[in-house]
């Protein structure tokens, strides 16, 4: 990875703990640009839930011969391969685009030498990351926003000279 990147996955946002400390819900895939981080982050998730699972029971879970190559995926220095991520997808229920954007996470990680398919799978990564992210807003929020003079009269309340009436 280069080191821009490394930075970068740095500051990823934390999940959603609850009062004990605890991720509440599964970590999403979409909040990972690497897959190495979003399965550390999964696995950790997983031990929070049953705390003496190891990395060769969850292999076993899986249906995996050995944790070998979960082991070395989750230190970051392998990509899953085609069994592997087949048992991950299933195991962790990862829905369409979930798996579409996990086979992408796979590909970057893969795709070091190939800078052409570096810069496409790291922009389909953003750009989907993006779409996640956006948020549909209401009509009346809509309006709110749109509006100006609704910012302008909020603003306005807040002078030391604002009174409220209509005259």
């Amino acid at each position: 990875t280069p080191a821009f990147a490394k930075r970068r996955l740095l500051l990823q946002k934390p999940h959603r703990m609850n009062h004990n400390g605890c991720m509440d819900s599964q970590p999403s895939i979409f909040e990972f640009e690497n897959t190495g981080l979003f399965l550390k982050e999964i696995f950790k998730w997983k031990q929070q839930k049953t705390p003496r699972l190891s990395t060769r029971g969850w292999a076993k879970m899986m249906g995996l011969k050995s944790p070998s190559l979960l082991v070395m995926c989750l230190a970051g220095k392998r990509a899953p391969n085609d069994e592997l991520k087949a048992a991950l997808e299933k195991n962790l229920g990862l829905s369409r685009s979930e798996k579409s954007y996990f086979g992408n996470l796979i590909q970057l990680s893969v795709s070091q030498g190939d800078p052409e398919k570096y810069v496409r799978l790291q922009a389909d990564i953003r750009a989907e990351r993006l779409k996640r992210a956006s948020k549909k807003i209401d009509k009346q929020i809509f309006d709110v926003i749109s509006n100006w003079y609704f910012y302008a009269l909020r603003e306005m309340s807040f002078t030391s000279d604002f009174t409220n009436s209509p005259d």
